[in-house]
């Protein structure tokens, strides 16, 4: 709605929410088991906020803060896949939902710690969930597309 840099910045903010999860549970906790902690309830608190009603994001760009703090390589593989299926078929849910299920079958197939597979596994199914409805209208062909070029009401605004 008001265009790609806000968006940005709330991409990256809420991506570094999740990496202040692990931080914070790698400080608290230890690495491994108290980082994947962090990462979860990062995620969890972004999905479920208690001073939103619990209504809260998908959970897609703090999940991807988490995995940038653990597994930086998996991290660049997921975005370019994301990257690549929203520029093919301009359905930024998709690449999301796309993504969350490849997160887990490459902390598997990159022999990851125990813990990071199941982050990969939980935070994989976060996500989907949260998109039930996106899988719904993609399956009745009613998902909105991302644009990208400005509509005549865009550029006469500024």
């Amino acid at each position: 709605v008001w265009g790609a840099p806000p968006a940005i910045t709330v991409l990256c903010l809420d991506a570094l929410k999740g990496s202040l999860g692990v931080y914070l549970g790698t400080l608290w906790l230890g690495p491994g088991w108290g980082s994947v902690l962090g990462g979860i309830m990062a995620i969890m608190g972004h999905n479920w906020p208690v001073w939103l009603k619990f209504k809260g994001g998908r959970g897609v760009a703090s999940g991807l803060g988490v995995i940038a703090a653990i597994v930086p390589k998996i991290t660049l593989i997921v975005l370019a896949v994301f990257l690549l299926v929203v520029y093919t078929t301009r359905y930024i849910s998709l690449g999301s939902i796309i993504c969350a299920a490849l997160v887990p079958l490459l902390m598997v197939v990159f022999s990851e710690p125990q813990p990071y597979q199941l982050f990969g596994f939980v935070a994989g199914f976060f996500v989907i969930i949260r998109h039930r409805a996106n899988i719904q209208r993609l399956w009745q062909g009613t998902e909105l597309k991302i644009s990208w070029r400005k509509t005549k009401e865009q550029s006469e605004e500024g």
